[in-house]
C-alpha cells in the first residue's frame, strides 16, 4: 500500500517535514530521555530519507501532486 504521511511544508526554506508516518505520530524528541530521542531521531531520519526517495520515484515516472485547499492546514 502506498504510505500514509502528514507533512509540513516550508516553501520558503524548501524544506519538507514528516510530522506522522502510517498513522504514527512519535517523533517527539524533547521531552524523552537521551537514549529514546536518539532512536526517535535515528527513525525520523530514516522516514524524511524515505519520503525523499519515494518523491523522486514518482517524479521520475511522471506522477505529479495536487492538494485542495481543504488538506492544507
Amino acid at each position: 500500500s502506498d504510505p500514509c504521511m502528514k507533512l509540513r511544508v516550508c516553501h520558503d526554506a524548501g524544506v519538507v517535514e514528516v510530522l506522522s508516518y502510517q498513522h504514527r505520530n512519535g517523533f517527539h524528541l524533547i521531552d524523552a530521555a537521551p537514549h529514546i530521542a536518539r532512536a526517535r531521531w535515528r527513525e525520523k531520519r530514516r522516514i524524511n530519507e524515505f519520503l525523499g526517495e519515494w518523491l523522486e520515484c514518482c517524479l521520475a515516472r511522471g506522477m505529479q501532486f495536487g492538494w485542495s485547499s481543504a488538506e492544507v492546514l
